[in-house]
């Protein structure tokens, strides 16, 4: 696991919009039960009887309306949460059964993925990940950027020194900067 990682049951206190994450955790007895509210897609008849019970007059209706802001407080905070995944402001890694090692779990599955935070999961239809760990890429691409700049430079480099010939610098930059570097 990356340092950087964290179990995506953590994820709320470090992804989520506090406030509004605040907010949902003391519509329940503890953190626990709210994330288990938020585990899965809640099924579409449930939502509809509640606003019906929520738009009519009856000694239901404030409990219903309580309930209906609580989950659309929890909808909103795992769309927002995936939305960031799938446009790659916070990346994850899971294990797969397809998969021997861990694996980043790629961007555009997360449209059809629900993340099950109390147990580290997410899955869909077609594809579980287990052991789930999240964190944001700025690290995960700083040695990119790093080794780019080194090539860059040394391209300047070889530059000022005279040398500009593609086949000669394309050898050379092989052999200094190994397998990492791919040359199109």
């Amino acid at each position: 696991m990356v340092s950087d990682e964290i179990p995506l049951d953590e994820a709320p206190e470090h992804f989520f919009d506090q406030q509004k994450w605040s907010e949902f955790v003391d519509c329940f007895d503890n953190r626990q039960a709210a994330l288990q509210q938020i585990n899965r897609p809640e099924p579409g008849i449930i939502g509809f009887y509640r606003r019906q019970i929520a738009n009519s007059a009856g000694p239901m209706t404030a409990k219903a309306q309580r309930e209906e802001h609580t989950a659309e407080l929890g909808k909103a905070l795992v769309a927002d949460f995936k939305e960031r995944l799938s446009n790659e402001e916070i990346v994850a890694t899971g294990s797969s059964s397809l998969a021997v090692a861990r694996v980043t779990i790629p961007s555009e599955r997360w449209p059809e993925l629900w993340p099950n935070f109390a147990a580290d999961k997410a899955g869909g239809k077609e594809l579980t990940f287990a052991k789930v760990r999240v964190s944001k890429p700025a690290s995960r691409r700083t040695s990119s950027v790093r080794f780019l700049e080194e090539c860059i430079a040394w391209l300047q480099q070889r530059q000022l020194a005279g040398e500009s010939c593609r086949k000669v610098l394309e050898g050379e930059a092989s052999n200094r900067f190994g397998s990492a570097l791919k040359i199109a």
